[in-house]
């Protein structure tokens, strides 16, 4: 009998019973990683910046984008159209970053384009159509309108090329400063 027949009949019979041992990954060294990975988001909430209390999320004033009136926070449910697939999925919760008033969302505006210049591409939520898009910011450009916003899905295989429409200031509602899991 070969020694791959011998152990399948072995768990066969014992299958009930086996206890495969799984590492605690908190004990595992941490390594660099030697694959192409897509730009990072900026570091929008800073350390100690966001609580989690009985009421709903507190921020406090540590925040990297430089607004003049603290914005609001809200959770907002992911629709399942699988353009961000390997990023954020229908059973994830963004968290939005929405200014209150148009000094601050102008702020924000000008504090995009900038980390954008960084190759920081963060990811926003933008009206098209009469709807809400959730894409990540891949490009700046200017035209005779103004800011052009290129937006592109992280899902390589539905969204292998950006949005195809113009994106303007005004259609950029909120920014996502994270993701919950």
């Amino acid at each position: 009998m070969g020694i791959y027949k011998a152990i399948i009949e072995l768990i066969n019979k014992w299958r009930d019973s086996i206890i495969i041992p799984v590492p605690d990954v908190r004990k595992l060294p941490i390594q660099d990683m030697a694959w192409n990975e897509l730009p990072s988001c900026s570091d929008i909430f800073l350390r100690g910046s966001l609580k989690a209390e009985d009421g709903g999320m507190v921020l406090s004033n540590i925040l990297s984008i430089p607004f003049t009136n603290q914005p609001d926070l809200f959770a907002c449910a992911i629709a399942d159209t699988g353009s961000m697939d390997g990023t954020m999925d229908s059973e994830h919760i963004g968290i939005c970053v929405s200014p209150k008033d148009t000094e601050n969302h102008k702020i924000m505006l000008d504090w995009l384009e900038n980390e954008c210049d960084k190759k920081f591409m963060n990811i926003c939520v933008y009206a098209h159509n009469g709807g809400l898009v959730i894409h990540r910011l891949i490009r700046v450009d200017l035209d005779s309108h103004g800011r052009n916003w290129i937006f592109q899905g992280d899902n390589p295989i539905s969204n292998a090329s950006p949005d195809p429409w113009p994106v303007r200031d005004s259609q950029i509602k909120w920014l996502i400063g994270g993701i919950i899991f």
